[in-house]
């Protein structure tokens, strides 16, 4: 297993312990939500300055998401969008 790959579940277990928490909550009905937060991790992505020991060539732009920055950002909004109904 990859960092990347690591700290992406890492930041998604993190996500669902949050939402988790929040959707727990006991609200009365007297209580009205006034402003909720999500927080979303983008997925992988180019370096955004030039590392002169990375002999890897980059096809994009810097800071872009990469195809497997493109597959984790998906996964993540097809994942929320199903606990959300």
């Amino acid at each position: 297993m990859t960092y990347l790959n690591k700290s992406f579940q890492v930041a998604t277990i993190l996500l669902l312990l949050l939402l988790t928490l929040v959707l727990n909550l006991n609200v009365s009905a007297e209580e009205k939500l006034i402003f909720a937060v999500t927080l979303i991790r983008h997925g992988e992505r180019t370096p955004t300055d030039d590392i002169k020991s990375d002999p890897y060539n980059w096809e994009i732009e810097k800071g872009e998401l990469t195809a497997l920055g493109m597959n984790q950002q998906n996964k993540l909004v097809s994942s929320q969008a199903s606990n959300v109904g």
